[in-house]
């Protein structure tokens, strides 16, 4: 059994390793896509708030939210879908907030 803390130890390790390795590259091919601009927007600040409320309330992110089907229940169905709503009208929402912004 691998205890929390040896695990912390060997993400870190991990994300070091990979960070000093140079060339390196995704393993299904392609180039890692890495922001351009550094600067926190609206649209960052208000999707973060919203991923941490929705993983504040309910305890998943989206990944283990998909895993968590596979326990039965209606509560992680009942995320799952409320996850899948959110992603299916974040696109409309972001162009109301920019049309918004825009007519500001």
């Amino acid at each position: 059994m691998i205890h929390a803390h040896r695990l912390d130890l060997w993400i870190g390790w991990r994300f070091i390793d990979w960070r000093m390795v140079p060339g390196r590259s995704p393993l299904a091919g392609g180039t890692f896509a890495f922001p351009q601009e550094h600067r926190l927007d609206n649209k960052l600040i208000l999707g973060s708030l919203l991923f941490g409320i929705g993983w504040g309330l309910i305890g998943l992110c989206p990944g283990p939210a998909i895993a968590s089907l596979s326990y039965g229940g209606w509560t992680g169905a009942v995320f799952f879908i409320a996850m899948l709503v959110g992603m299916l009208i974040a696109p409309f929402m972001v162009r109301r907030v920019d049309e918004m912004y825009a007519r500001a």
